[in-house]
């Protein structure tokens, strides 16, 4: 299962688009996970945040599958920041590595709280706010 979802963000054809080409594509991003979660009536988290919380010890090729999964993931992230960064549009002293995780670890705890809660108020905050965090890292390129 975790590899077929791999392949799906691999090459484009995963529910959510994982191409971060601008900052609209990034509000995008986040707005596509719940809208994912509201098809099903926010009774659901993130898949791979679910099988994370399952792992066991004993659980050592799952956990290196979805810890690759969600390098991939961060991959892509941080390199839209880095192109934002090389293009100007980011302070030069923000990490883009951290800043992908960021994004992951705020989709994780929103879902997992939307889920919860069975309402996506919690999530669409969570996602205003990390998005209004982020774009304290952009800047206009001087000319």
């Amino acid at each position: 299962m975790l590899q077929s979802h791999l392949a799906a963000i691999k090459n484009g054809s995963a529910p959510v688009n994982y191409e971060i080409n601008s900052w609209q594509d990034l509000e995008q991003w986040f707005q596509a996970h719940l809208e994912l979660q509201k098809r099903y009536k926010m009774t659901r988290g993130c898949p791979f945040g679910t099988v994370g919380n399952e792992l066991t010890e004993n659980d050592g090729l799952i956990r290196q599958d979805l810890g690759h999964l969600f390098e991939v993931v961060k991959h892509k992230l941080a390199m839209f920041f880095v192109r934002e960064k090389a293009q100007g549009r980011l302070v030069k002293d923000a990490n883009e590595e951290h800043l992908a995780a960021f994004c992951i670890a705020t989709i994780q705890g929103a879902m997992l709280m939307g889920k919860i809660e069975r309402d996506g108020q919690t999530v669409e905050i969570a996602f205003r706010e990390a998005l209004m965090h982020l774009k304290r890292y952009a800047v206009t390129p001087k000319s």
